[in-house]
């Protein structure tokens, strides 16, 4: 990466209670927003307790900043390091930021927040200058190429990126973290407003509770975060807190789901009705509101189906920790699934963990077949 030395030297400092790592891919039409977030992040500053540390890439150059307490509109802290335009896409690049970060910035808890645009599975971060785009097979790659260098395990990973709250991230990234937090659906410009969960009455106050109690965890932090996005949602609409260590729970209820539907001789049109009403975030679907729509169903009478759905809706619940969403989105729940409208995804879609150890894909075919079966009369 030929990173330069700038301003303030890069040695490990003592070891904090936090350090919040801020991977921020601003080479597109995020640019201002993101320096904003980072302005948002600098109102608060490190502190005794807590690293605030960002990496940023205009297109033009890298920074990477820790950021000290400035109340002024701009961003005044020194950058530690800093090179030519990277290519933040670039799963090695995200592995070395994190691995970077936390060797010089030791904590006892770990937060990394990737922001840029996102597309659930597909992925995230868009660095226009290089033409990338991170896969989600990518900053899984990302991911554990930081972990196999420092043996540390990341306590929360945020996505402040829209519609990252899918299934298929959570399974696919299970083993990356301890919780998720993302949003179902697309998120405004301005993303996460940073310096309201870090200030007073949020992350501030938090710490002051970890420094006495000993059974505090990220869980806090994780939960903190999501339901005082409440006051913000006009910008973002839902939000919600993924305990990653229950998605193998979610996957076996969702391989018991997908046999029951290609066993079902329940109308497909029936089931396809319910599709199209479930709650939607820009093509994808709430998967809870949609296995609860058929286990609450008075005319759907596979009493296998109903109770693989209810067994859907209970492990979905058991692992979103904290959810908000916006009045609007009533059938928010957390996570969304790839339920296809008129085709089963292929390509990308087929090589995700999710889809290799379920028979969603199977089940999402057989969705699909109302192209081929006779309307009802009713």
């Amino acid at each position: 990466m030929n990173v330069t030395a700038a301003a303030l030297p890069t040695v490990p400092h003592e070891k904090k209670k936090w350090t919040i790592l801020q991977y921020s891919a601003a080479d597109n039409n995020l640019n201002a927003f993101m320096l904003d977030d980072i302005d948002e992040m600098e109102k608060v500053g490190s502190d005794e307790n807590t690293n605030l540390v960002a990496q940023y890439d205009s297109g033009r150059a890298m920074q990477r900043i820790l950021l000290q307490q400035d109340p002024n509109k701009g961003i005044a802290s020194p950058s530690v390091e800093e090179s030519g335009p990277i290519d933040m896409a670039d799963p090695k690049v995200l592995a070395e930021f994190v691995e970077w970060g936390m060797k010089n910035y030791p904590a006892e808890h770990f937060m990394l927040v990737i922001s840029n645009h996102g597309d659930g599975w597909k992925g995230a971060c868009e660095d226009q200058s290089h033409g990338s785009w991170m896969s989600l097979k990518e900053i899984h790659q990302g991911l554990s190429m930081a972990e196999q260098k420092t043996g540390v395990k990341l306590d929360i990973l945020g996505f402040d990126a829209c519609n990252m709250a899918a299934a298929e991230v959570a399974y696919e990234l299970r083993d990356r973290a301890n919780y998720m937090i993302a949003s179902e659906k697309v998120e405004g410009g301005e993303g996460w407003t940073y310096d309201r969960w870090l200030a007073k009455g949020g992350f501030a106050d938090l710490q002051q509770k970890l420094s006495s109690r000993v059974d505090a965890s990220p869980l806090d932090l994780a939960r903190s975060i999501v339901a005082g996005s409440a006051s913000y949602n006009d910008c973002i609409m839902t939000l919600s807190a993924t305990d990653l260590g229950k998605m193998e729970q979610v996957k076996d209820a969702l391989e018991e789901f997908s046999k029951s539907l290609l066993a079902t001789d329940t109308s497909v049109w029936k089931l396809r009705r319910m599709t199209w009403s479930t709650q939607s975030f820009e093509g994808h679907k709430d998967a809870y509101d949609f296995a609860e729509r058929i286990s609450n169903h008075g005319g759907i009478k596979d009493e296998r189906l109903k109770s693989a759905a209810r067994g859907l809706v209970a492990a979905i619940d058991e692992a979103v920790v904290e959810e908000q969403h916006h009045p609007s989105q009533d059938g928010a729940h957390g996570l969304t699934l790839e339920i296809p409208m008129f085709w089963a995804p292929g390509g990308a879609y087929q090589d995700l963990a999710l889809q290799k150890d379920t028979h969603w894909d199977e089940a999402q075919s057989q969705l699909t077949r109302w192209w081929t079966t006779p309307r009802p009369v009713d």
